[in-house]
């Protein structure tokens, strides 16, 4: 796509997004659910298709989920991410992605003994784009492994690639029309209620 058709200012949509999720995690709807936890995923992001990759560089950055457990194996939630890709020539804008959306995560349950408790993961998500002055859907998909820091296992980390594709539809004359197709590599960060004491 050309330079101008990811060029973006600084937008309100974030910062609205941060006390809706606080709210959500806060709720006693919530609160009350089996499992609930809250993820941050900070990454370097790669674009990875033309003419993407001839425009911009590598960049960064971080997803952010809500993730309610329906079963010890299947969370549900919202999701946002914002992605910078700098700009190579001097005369291109760097191209800011915005993503909001929600998916489903496929987990070893977080309760599960053995193999230090480790936790394989898949997930997949569905989008709303803003790239510029362009709306567009998006998808990802996912694997990692969540790696339980204490003993509660409240507190999560471990590493993941993810694969996010910004579809370009409908066709816009004058434009590229070509999907971007972007690899993350990254760490995730998880905060949850974690697993009853035994007593």
């Amino acid at each position: 796509m050309p330079p101008q058709s990811f060029q973006s200012k600084p937008t309100k949509s974030w910062s609205r997004l941060l006390p809706y999720l606080g709210g959500l995690l806060l709720s006693p709807s919530l609160a009350s659910a089996a499992t609930v936890a809250f993820k941050v995923e900070p990454d370097v992001a790669i674009p990875l298709s033309e003419p993407q990759s001839d425009l911009f560089g590598v960049g960064g950055g971080e997803s952010m989920k809500l993730l309610v457990g329906l079963t010890p194996w299947l969370d549900i939630g919202p999701t946002a991410s914002v992605h910078l890709l700098p700009a190579l020539d001097e005369g291109t804008e760097s191209a800011m992605v915005w993503a909001f959306g929600g998916g489903l995560r496929i987990k070893r349950p977080h309760d599960a003994e053995g193999a230090g408790g480790i936790s394989p993961w898949l997930d997949a998500d569905l989008f709303y784009v803003r790239t510029g002055e362009l709306d567009r859907p998006g998808f990802d998909a996912a694997v990692g492994l969540g790696i339980p820091v204490n003993e509660r296992r409240t507190l999560w980390v471990g590493p993941f690639v993810r694969y996010r594709q910004v579809v370009q539809t409908p066709h816009r004359d004058g434009l590229e029309n070509r999907d971007l197709r972007m690899l993350s590599l990254g760490i995730s960060l998880e905060v949850g209620t974690g697993i009853e004491e035994e007593e």
